[in-house]
């Protein structure tokens, strides 16, 4: 197999992962509305998830970008989808308060 043949899937999955982080981000800035009304609180709580989420975005970076120079890649690539997929079933519906939606945000953005 090519080169190219070779790096075509790999660019495909980095891109698909990149568009469902981005879909998963940006969703919640659609329904913040809905979600407050659904907590019977204000938007501006609310909006607390959007800004742990870049917070955490940052810190995954850098400690996850260590991890991967220090342990390979692949291991680290996939203990953060693991954790991205635990956090996103966590926030599929089962948080009851402000603060779990918080929690399970920020966990999900390593």
């Amino acid at each position: 197999m090519s080169r190219r043949g070779r790096e075509y899937p790999v660019v495909v999955a980095s891109f698909l992962g990149w568009t469902i982080d981005a879909f998963d981000f940006f969703l919640l800035v659609f329904v913040l509305g809905d979600i407050a009304k659904q907590f019977d609180s204000s938007t501006a709580v609310v909006s607390w998830a959007l800004t742990l989420t870049l917070a955490s975005r940052v810190l995954g970076a850098l400690l996850f970008g260590r991890l991967a120079d220090r342990y390979g890649r692949k291991p680290i690539l996939i203990a953060n989808v693991l954790t991205f997929v635990y956090n996103s079933w966590g926030n599929s519906g089962l948080e009851v308060t402000p603060e779990e939606v918080k929690a399970y945000r920020i966990r999900a953005k390593p």
